[in-house]
């Protein structure tokens, strides 16, 4: 039995790769906890959960407290507890991370791992098609699904993906059909497409170990890629831009910036060149000199030690590839907005056009808008009517040095004129 004291906020949303365990997170709040026993008290750095919702202390919960206990050993000692705290109740539960808890949890990531590892295989002697691989069985819990976020990307893989693998649902899941059920055959079709083309991007991109590199090579083997720059310091005060995003400069420790490939708005992961600061932060890449770069940072560094040494990582794909799933999810979703964009998309229905360009042009604009289109010939013309007049999409096509982007420019200058 011991009291405890929460006396300090060491971080807020701490950002966490660990690539000995395979994970990466981000923790609501690093705490610095006062644990008084009959002894004399002693002082931990522990993570801490907070929950919006329903208070439940369920396993779910609990086990992401357990998982946070292993990504906090990356950067201090094992805090051997966490914290999951209620904020509509106020009631905080500490969590143990007991060896058989993390080891279970492990078992669990590394068989998903497998999966995904091998989410794609060639049928036939090796020779044959490339196709997608069934994912771990679905589990019959009507309440676990319910509740589950990637109900509805389950239900998908497996109608779309595993049904033609001879791979099928448990029978008493109807509550998964009921998740696809307003999708036609080529629907799903283009699903299961899709997913392998992200497939087979993503296995591409891991060929070529950009990622692992960050951890597996030193800062000045990857200097030499031209995707990364290291023995780098902060240098002047650091920007709060908005909420969340905060400007930093950073110059070498000694001459000029190495040739690089960075350049402005590239996305760049800082880490630390000590052990234990992986993937500090994420950004963007402001500005580039001989001197110095200029990032915009999802996180205020100001905490480290001015001495820290940083270096800064080319992010390739971050956000890409998710995105692309992200998206393909929402088509597949059972709503007005994405029933229409199937019909577009997928189901090649035409484009609907006004007749008559007054309906789309303010009074006030027209002298404007005409000016505008004096320095476009006849074709430009027609193809910027064309896209004031669609209701869904207009394609514009043609040949280099036809003025496809003096079009842009000019419709970009046309819609801001009619507001």
């Amino acid at each position: 039995v011991c009291n405890i004291e929460v006396t300090d906020f060491v971080d807020i949303e701490e950002n966490i790769w660990s690539p000995r365990y395979g994970l990466k997170g981000k923790i609501d709040v690093t705490a610095g906890v006062k644990i008084h026993r009959r002894s004399k008290p002693t002082f931990k750095i522990m993570p801490l959960e907070l929950k919006t919702g329903r208070e439940s202390n369920s396993i779910e919960h609990r086990s992401q407290v357990v998982l946070y206990t292993l990504l906090s050993q990356e950067r201090r000692l094992d805090p051997e507890a966490g914290f999951l705290l209620y904020l509509k109740t106020g009631n905080m539960y500490p969590v143990p991370g007991n060896h058989m808890d993390r080891r279970e949890l492990l078992k669990l990531r590394n068989q998903l791992a497998f999966y995904f590892v091998h989410d794609i295989r060639k049928t036939g002697s090796g020779n044959g098609q490339t196709q997608l691989s069934p994912l771990p069985a679905i589990i019959s819990d009507k309440q676990a699904c319910k509740y589950c976020s990637q109900m509805h990307n389950c239900a998908l893989y497996s109608r779309a993906v595993e049904h033609d693998l001879g791979v099928f649902p448990p029978p008493d899941t109807p509550f998964l059909e009921k998740q696809t059920q307003h999708l036609k055959p080529s629907h799903l079709k283009y699903f299961g497409l899709w997913c392998l083309m992200c497939s087979l991007e993503t296995h591409c991109k891991k060929g070529k170990k950009g990622r692992r590199n960050i951890w597996l090579m030193p800062a000045s083997e990857r200097e030499q890629g031209g995707s990364c720059v290291g023995n780098l310091v902060r240098t002047g005060e650091i920007e709060a831009v908005s909420e969340g995003r905060y400007l930093h400069h950073f110059q070498r420790t000694y001459g000029t910036m190495p040739a690089t490939n960075l350049m402005h708005g590239d996305r760049v992961l800082v880490s630390g060149q000590e052990k234990g600061l992986l993937a500090l932060s994420c950004g963007y890449v402001s500005e580039v000199n001989q001197t110095k770069i200029s990032c915009l940072l999802d996180r205020n560094l100001a905490k480290l030690s001015e001495d820290t040494l940083f270096t800064l990582d080319h992010e390739e794909g971050v956000g890409g590839l998710d995105a692309h799933l992200g998206n393909l999810s929402k088509l597949m979703e059972d709503s007005a907005e994405s029933e229409k964009l199937r019909s577009l998309i997928i189901d090649f229905h035409k484009p609907q056009f006004l007749q008559l360009l007054s309906s789309v042009l303010p009074l006030e604009a027209k002298d404007t808008v005409a000016n505008i289109l004096k320095g476009l010939n006849r074709p430009q013309k027609q193809a910027m009517k064309r896209v004031l007049l669609s209701k869904d999409y207009t394609l514009i096509m043609g040949m280099p040095g036809t003025g496809k982007t003096t079009t842009i420019c000019s419709l970009v200058r046309i819609l801001y004129a009619c507001g």
